[in-house]
Order: C-alpha cells, then structure tokens, then sequence
C-alpha cells in the first residue's frame, strides 16, 4: 500500500466539510487521508498528537475568525503548509495574510477540485521537504 497524503480538515460546516472530503475521495484521486475536525482547539490538539502533510483551514471558525484564525493557528503549529479557505465576503483578508505564511489562500464560492489538489499536493512536497531538512540539521547538531 502506497503512503497516504495525511491532510487536517478544519471547518465548521459540515455541508462544505462534506463536500470538501468527496472532492478529494474521488476515484481517481486516490492519495489523501483526511481528518476532519470542527473547530481550532480540536485542529490544535490534532497537530500536537499527529503528523500532517498539509492543513485546509477554515479561517471562519466558531472560536476564531479571520486572521486572528492563522494567528491562533501559527502559535501553535509550525512547518506544516496550510491552505486557507474563506468565504467571499472576506476577500479582504486575503491581502492582509502574508503569502509566506500560507500555501495558498482559497475562496469557498471558487473552490474547484483540481486547485485544492494542487495546492495539496505541493503543500505536502513542501512538508516531506521541511522533515528531511530537519533530520539533516539534527544529525549536523544545527537544530
């Protein structure tokens, strides 16, 4: 059995979790182990018990809105690429978040399948990128 691409699924909304989850599940895309959870506190304790390749984050959570979500998030959880979804209203927030800090910043209203499976798959590049990088510093004592 080929490795899976672990992704965290943080929404509130079970309708777009749903639907989220399906487009990922399809047949042909046969890659991703998700988790979802409904809220930041579970998506917080989720990251400091397990590994994730990449993390599709809610940034309208019941508990956290907007970018005091990412703020919240990135306290907590470093290395790990995240993919932001907002809701159309908050376009805004997409010009306040620094593009460094995320993998890529995606509008519910516009979600297609092959974007968020893009932006997944390079998120989890990125992240098997960032654990070898770490082995190599720990091995040399750098880290």
């Amino acid at each position: 059995m080929k490795a899976k691409i672990r992704i965290l699924l943080v929404e509130d909304n079970e309708n777009e979790a749903e639907l989220i989850v399906n487009m990922l599940r399809s047949k042909k895309i046969n890659v991703f182990e998700i988790k979802t959870v409904s809220n930041l506190t579970e998506a917080l304790k989720s990251c400091q018990k397990e590994v994730f390749d990449s993390i599709i984050l809610d940034l309208d959570l019941p508990e956290s809105k907007g970018i005091k979500t990412l703020e919240r998030f990135y306290s907590i959880v470093k290395d790990t690429p995240v993919i932001a979804l907002a809701d159309s209203a908050d376009r805004i927030i997409g010009f306040s978040v620094k593009k460094e800090e995320i993998q890529e910043y995606l509008f519910k209203d516009r979600l297609n399948k092959n974007k968020l499976v893009e932006a997944l798959l390079v998120g989890a590049i990125k992240s098997k990128n960032m654990a070898e990088l770490r082995k190599i510093l720990v091995k040399k004592g750098l880290r």
